[in-house]
């Protein structure tokens, strides 16, 4: 790996996958990655992994069992340490398995955004998996010191096909109906620092000749809005959660190499969700085209509506495609309509926007 950094010293990302990496510097090899894509047993071979960005480890960490893969657990626990990421996607079996996560939580200082893939192929009935989700439910308490503002959580389950038979772990809508209405909530109560959630449920379907094919149901987002005890999951559409997502992860990416995580503005995903739930709203309350874009910048944010019905913008700034328009600002908690847009910008409770 050293001749390779020196060999290609501007390299920003590195995938590895199936092989032993040989070291023999001292220190890091490069002084920061924005991307480390590989599997954990190659990975933990290269101690001396610089601080990465973003960090997807192919790997399924078996959790519940201390009999089985407890040097799987190590070496994760080691790569990230070496890594500190902001942004960390990963797969875990469905288990409880506290000590683990409070290694994790203390391992990652840095991170933002949690990605979780859980695999239910090991697990049996429907019975038996809702009671291994909530025992991983029960391991939340673990992440009260976690930083992430964000948490994906794909729940996979798994159905092998053979010429001879085909097994399946299929949740049932009782566990589908536990996980999208208990676990929000849980996750707001338990990461402070959390202010956006997605869950969905996946199927992989594999057939005797070793292809695969992923059916997904579609994905649920919540904001978490609220302070203290009475923080709380709040629906959100998938198209203002996707918006924040990818406005978080360009932050990341763009950030410098000492990157600590935080954010210019601390409300700033929050003012951006908001604008971008407004104009949904809006939009789906008259029926006709919701937000096209959000640009955010240190100072505020606005919404760019190609047809629709509001813009939404702070600190005076204004994208005006078509009329008709509403415009309201943080600071003068106001609103003013023009046109036609007084009688259609409403929200979803059917009041008028910034009224």
């Amino acid at each position: 790996m050293d001749v390779l950094s020196r060999a290609f010293p501007e390299v920003r990302e590195v995938d590895v996958y199936d092989c032993k990496l040989v070291n023999k510097s001292e220190g890091p090899i490069w002084a920061s990655l924005d991307y480390v894509r590989g599997d954990a047993c190659s990975l933990s071979c290269w101690p001396t992994i610089c601080p990465t960005k973003y960090i997807e480890l192919r790997v399924i960490v078996v959790l519940g069992n201390p009999s089985y893969g407890q040097y799987q657990r190590e070496a994760v626990i080691q790569i990230l340490k070496n890594a500190s990421p902001i942004r960390l996607s990963m797969g875990v079996t469905a288990g409880a398995d506290p000590q683990f996560w409070e290694q994790v939580v203390e391992a990652l200082p840095r991170l933002r955004i949690l990605e979780l893939t859980m695999s239910l192929e090991t697990i049996g009935g429907s019975a038996e998996t809702l009671r291994a989700l909530q025992r991983w439910s029960n391991s939340l308490s673990a992440f009260k010191d976690l930083k992430a503002i964000y948490v994906q959580l794909r729940i996979d389950s798994v159905i092998r096909q053979s010429t001879r038979h085909t097994s399946a772990v299929q949740p049932s809508e009782i566990t589908k109906t536990y996980v999208l209405s208990m676990l929000p909530n849980l996750l707001s109560l338990t990461v402070p620092a959390l202010r956006l959630c997605s869950i969905a449920f996946r199927r992989l379907v594999w057939d005797h000749n070793g292809k695969v094919d992923i059916v997904s149901d579609p994905v649920s987002w919540w904001r978490i809005v609220g302070s203290g005890p009475g923080r709380m999951a709040q629906s959100v559409s998938c198209e203002a959660g996707e918006r924040v997502v990818a406005h978080v992860c360009s932050l990341i990416q763009n950030s410098s190499n000492d990157y600590d995580g935080e954010f210019p503005a601390r409300d700033l995903l929050i003012r951006t969700l908001n604008a971008g739930c407004q104009i949904h709203n809006a939009g789906r309350h008259c029926g006709r085209k919701s937000c096209d874009s959000i640009a955010v910048t240190n100072t505020g944010f606005s919404v760019t509506v190609a047809g629709a019905c509001a813009v939404c913008t702070y600190n005076g700034k204004t994208n005006i495609d078509k009329p008709p328009i509403a415009k309201h600002t943080s600071n003068q908690g106001g609103a003013e309509a023009r046109g036609r847009s007084r009688q259609w910008c409403r929200d979803v409770d059917g009041r008028p926007i910034g009224y």
